[in-house]
């Protein structure tokens, strides 16, 4: 647990560093915007409607469905740890399993959606362009991507 926590708080510092933000969305004080800590926030407000429902909905849905299978499990568990008739102890402890497993699987895809979202601002939104300057005795044209 403690390695696979690591990873994941090195993938999200990493990804979600301001330094390729586009200067509307990153704060002043260099912390991570809200916007880009919740799924399709940011993609709603730079104009991608569908796009920012789709994941703010795909996020919300795997969390509420962990969240309502965690509850499942612990009422699974509670009464298991209650039962005192061996066969329905056997069937509450495979459903107590198989709720949490399910909320695991939710999880997963609420941070699926969560990386997606991240990808998507990283990669698929960059501003590209060309940018000129004249001066009095030359000018300069450059290319820019941001990354």
């Amino acid at each position: 647990m403690g390695k696979n926590s690591l990873i994941i708080l090195i993938v999200f510092f990493i990804l979600t560093n301001p330094v390729f933000s586009e200067g509307k969305a990153e704060a002043k004080d260099g912390k991570i915007p809200f916007s880009y800590i919740i799924p399709g926030v940011e993609q709603i407000k730079r104009g991608y409607y569908f796009k920012g429902i789709l994941f703010l909905s795909g996020f919300s849905i795997c969390l509420t469905e962990a969240y309502l299978k965690n509850r499942e499990g612990n009422s699974f568990y509670d009464r298991y740890l209650k039962s005192k008739v061996i066969g329905e102890i056997i069937s509450l402890r495979e459903k107590t399993e198989e709720s949490f497993k399910k909320r695991n699987y939710y999880l997963v895809g609420a941070f699926s959606v969560w990386i997606l979202h991240i990808l998507d601002l990283q990669f698929f939104d960059k501003k590209k362009g060309i940018k000129g300057e004249v001066h009095k005795d030359s000018f300069s044209i450059g290319f820019y991507y941001y990354f």
